[in-house]
């Protein structure tokens, strides 16, 4: 029982890192199929990125839930948190607009409500889903979750693991999405390593300010250096790789 225990507690400890390289490896495997997937403007896309955002929401509650190391409320919880949560919402909002087509119907269509009655439902239905996707993951920022999941248990170790990859899976959709936007467009040429190295920068303070508080909860409730340091690798090579592909 004391080996099982200590490999248990070894495997929430490696987590993080484990999440994180499975991530890039999924991100190699699937970001030629996925950037091809929202390329071509369909509904299809917004179902694909609307259920994981949801499926994201649900992991970030997860890791809320999980029994914590430290009594630390850095970072739990908080108006901060929230006001990330509803940018990254806005973000999300319009990933999921943009990838259906929806400007584009707009600049073909002069008056859409009086052609398409039908559409004046659509988009009230769409400005519904608007708000619930901005403001769900805010509030779940902002709520301080009481831990239900004990640590030790089979429970808790299978729900760290999935707050983390499903989290993981929504920084790669938007990544997706990102690059499918910007896949028409023409890169700098003769770009100096310095100029690349500002526009990294600068695009990684951004991205962080979008996906960097999931991990925080985590760090606050599970304070290991290691996911820092592997959160921090994973993403820089998303953002080298998504500028790579659409700047220089």
């Amino acid at each position: 029982m004391a080996m099982k225990a200590d490999f248990r507690s070894l495997l929430e400890r490696l987590a993080p890192i484990i999440v994180d390289i499975g991530a890039i490896l999924f991100y190699i495997l699937t970001i030629p199929l996925l950037v091809e997937r929202f390329t071509d403007k369909s509904i299809l896309n917004t179902i694909i990125i609307g259920g994981v955002y949801l499926l994201f929401c649900a992991c970030v509650f997860l890791l809320k839930r999980l029994d914590r190391d430290s009594e630390s409320k850095s970072w739990r919880s908080g108006s901060t948190l929230a006001v990330l949560g509803v940018f990254f919402g806005v973000m999300v909002a319009y990933l999921v607009i943009e990838s259906a087509g929806f400007f584009e119907w707009l600049d073909k269509t002069e008056n859409p409500i009086q052609e398409n009655p039908i559409a004046s439902v659509l988009i009230l239905f769409g400005v519904l889903l608007w708000l619930v996707i901005v403001f769900l993951y805010a509030v779940i920022l902002a709520i301080d979750v009481e831990p239900t999941i004990p640590e030790g248990t089979l429970r808790h170790t299978l729900g760290e693991y999935a707050g983390l990859a499903g989290v993981n899976l929504m920084i790669i959709v938007a990544m997706a999405s990102w690059q499918a936007m910007f896949v028409d467009t023409e890169p700098y040429q003769d770009i100096g390593l310095g100029a690349k190295v500002i526009i990294f920068i600068v695009t990684y303070a951004f991205f962080l300010l979008f996906f960097a508080p999931p991990r925080l909860v985590y760090i606050a409730m599970k304070p290991r250096p290691a996911s820092y340091v592997s959160f921090i690798i994973q993403t820089i090579y998303y953002v080298w790789q998504l500028l790579a592909s659409t700047a220089w």
